[in-house]
């Protein structure tokens, strides 16, 4: 009736496996379009490692970011993933002015988007399996 299980299951290849078949079918995608135009659930969460690399302290946060939307998505909720809502943001602020080349110029010598800031570096770590559109 039931399958045996292997004991001795090789769990990362078993994760890049299931990733995948989710890109291959676009599984994330196709659930948001199926939910559009229903109930949209918003959930305001924080950039995913605002304040370097990802340590043990974001497991718990990060479950519950995790489990909260796709609980509310499989109630037939359309739930958008977007991080960078949620953030003390003055701390990073510093940190990013102290550790970039960021200068900030005057408004009037120009749009003030296109003067103030020299563009970012990508994140340093893969968030691709964060459920965040790429």
């Amino acid at each position: 009736m039931y399958k045996n299980v292997d004991p001795k299951v090789n769990f990362p290849r078993q994760e890049e496996e299931i990733v995948q078949f989710w890109e291959k079918h676009q599984t994330f995608q196709k659930s948001l379009k199926e939910r559009e135009g229903q109930p949209e659930y918003v959930f305001y969460d924080g950039p995913p490692f605002a304040t370097g690399l990802p340590h043990f302290g974001h497991f718990v946060p990060g479950t519950i970011k995790d489990i909260i939307p796709r609980y509310k998505t499989m109630r037939g909720y359309h739930v958008e993933r977007r991080f960078g809502w949620d953030c003390h943001g003055l701390p990073v602020e510093n940190l990013i002015e102290k550790n970039s080349a960021w200068i900030p110029k005057p408004i009037s010598s120009g749009s003030a988007w296109q003067n103030s800031m020299k563009p970012a570096d990508p994140p340093s770590c893969d968030m691709s399996k964060s459920g965040a559109p790429p």
